[in-house]
């Protein structure tokens, strides 16, 4: 016994018809239903089933990258992107840091003035310092909240299409 193949009814052998919609049998058809693209997730519910993966995301972006759970949870990719901005808000600030230091050493070899313009750029590594611990906060409460000033930015749409 056959099926059609846009209904599901039982079709009698030798019919060249669906006797339920009246679809050629045989024939490649579209389903009469298709279910939409995107599925409705429950955020409450996708923050409190994902939120272990969400710390790792935060702190160690690559995990979900690897595992495939930034692309299964909303919740677990906007944890991911918020890590990936913040690690590499770090990487420009040690390689920025780096070098002013090596240029105000040559340019103060005293260590007055060098002293206090590597204590400014310690002050300003402390704001990533204080990123990292709203976002963890945040991460750990379920909540999708952007890091200050730096969290609009979407860097895993290069990575997750």
């Amino acid at each position: 016994m056959e099926f059609c193949g846009n209904c599901g009814a039982q079709v009698p052998e030798g019919a060249n018809v669906c006797p339920g919609c009246g679809a050629g049998i045989g024939q490649a058809q579209a389903p009469a239903y298709q279910a939409p693209d995107a599925v409705v997730v429950d955020e409450a519910q996708d923050a409190n089933d994902n939120k272990l993966m969400g710390i790792l995301g935060y702190l160690f972006f690559f995990v979900p990258l690897i595992t495939g759970d930034a692309k299964k949870s909303p919740f677990v990719k906007f944890w991911t992107n918020q890590g990936m901005i913040l690690w590499a808000l770090s990487i420009a600030y040690s390689v920025v840091s780096s070098v002013l230091r090596f240029i105000f050493g040559l340019i103060f070899r005293s260590g007055g003035i060098y002293g206090i313009i590597s204590m400014l750029l310690g002050l300003l590594y402390l704001a990533v310092a204080v990123f990292a611990v709203i976002g963890l906060i945040s991460v750990v409460q379920g909540k999708k909240k952007e890091l200050p000033i730096i969290g609009n930015f979407d860097l895993i749409k290069l990575i997750i299409k």
